[in-house]
């Protein structure tokens, strides 16, 4: 199917930040991207690079594979760390 994997990293992305208590724009600075961007990406517009998901993974400190793993109904523990790194809340 077309844009799966695009829609997965959306959801991820969003399911992530939502447990983080994180804003785009916090997202977006832990990751140095634009909080448009994140937007555009949680939507599943952007067809992002390669080396834009690495950066989004390693805001959360996650590997790529785990950005894109496929949901079971809920991203496991594993794939939801604790929140940690600068401690930035909600914007």
């Amino acid at each position: 199917m077309a844009g799966e994997a695009r829609q997965i990293l959306a959801r991820n992305l969003r399911l992530l930040r939502f447990h983080r208590r994180w804003s785009q724009e916090t997202l977006g600075l832990e990751a140095g991207l634009h909080r448009t961007y994140i937007s555009q990406v949680e939507k599943g517009k952007s067809n992002i690079s390669l080396d834009n998901v690495e950066k989004l993974a390693h805001a959360f400190g996650l590997s790529v594979s785990d950005l894109l793993r496929q949901p079971d109904g809920t991203m496991s523990q594993d794939v939801l760390p604790a929140s940690s790194g600068s401690g930035n809340s909600e914007k």
